[in-house]
């Protein structure tokens, strides 16, 4: 009998021997499920940090090329309102042209332009001492066909 005893005992071994090994395997599985969760978690933690420092420099790139956009539109407003006064100045000289040709004629004219040509003389002065450089000859020749093409000469003085 003490043989049959033995024999029971021996399943029972068995069996919390498998038991063991089968709550062992759970226990394993559990560390490893909470392993991988917390390795989920580190990098979820990690992409959340490179997530908002990219946001971060989205923040900044897009405030400096904001900037840099508004600056170049202020310039094209002050360049367009430059150009405005420009314009606006012509326009008035012109009108103020108009005005004094339909009151006093081409005399207006004729008086602005000597306005515009008056200098101090240094010009011609250069000019006359340059002219014993040239013939006689290519002077008269030059007054001349400026004369026959209408245009005063303004480089040579004609006597």
């Amino acid at each position: 009998m003490v043989v049959l005893h033995e024999t029971r005992l021996q399943p029972s071994r068995n069996r919390l021997q498998r038991r063991a090994s089968a709550l062992m395997r759970e226990v394993q599985k559990s560390l490893s499920a909470a392993r991988k969760s917390d390795n989920r978690i580190r990098r979820l933690k990690e992409e959340r940090r490179t997530k908002e420092a990219q946001w971060i420099q989205f923040q900044k790139e897009s405030r400096d090329a904001f900037l840099q956009e508004k600056q170049r539109y202020q310039a094209a407003l002050d360049k367009i309102d430059e150009s405005i006064k420009a314009a606006t100045s012509a326009g008035q000289e012109s009108a103020d042209m108009v005005q004094a040709l339909v009151i006093h004629g081409m005399e207006a004219k004729n008086k602005r332009a000597g306005q515009i040509d008056q200098t101090d003389g240094s010009w011609e002065a250069l000019i006359r001492s340059s002219l014993s450089v040239f013939a006689p000859q290519e002077v008269s020749s030059i007054c001349t066909k400026r004369a026959q093409l209408g245009r005063p000469s303004s480089f040579f003085r004609c006597l």
